[in-house]
């Protein structure tokens, strides 16, 4: 769920609600996604644990799954 409000004339607030099981849901299957194609030293490419992908890309893919979720949530209000 994304709000705005006009605040004046050119300055807006932005509120964005999202569903905690979804966007871990989310999270998750990126995480899937990064090991699949993740080649770190010690490990056959695409067998790196999904923890260790976690551990060391965790906020990047947090981040990036966020930023994804609020852009498919914008564009479906235009």
């Amino acid at each position: 769920n994304i709000k705005i409000d006009e605040l004046e004339a050119l300055q807006r607030s932005l509120t964005v609600q999202l569903d905690a099981v979804k966007v871990d849901s989310k999270i998750k299957s990126k995480i899937q996604e990064t090991a699949k194609k993740a080649n770190l030293k010690g490990f056959r490419a695409g067998k790196v644990p999904e923890g260790l992908i976690a551990r060391r890309y965790g906020k990047g893919i947090r981040e990036q799954a966020i930023q994804e979720w609020i852009q498919d949530d914008s564009s479906d209000r235009e």
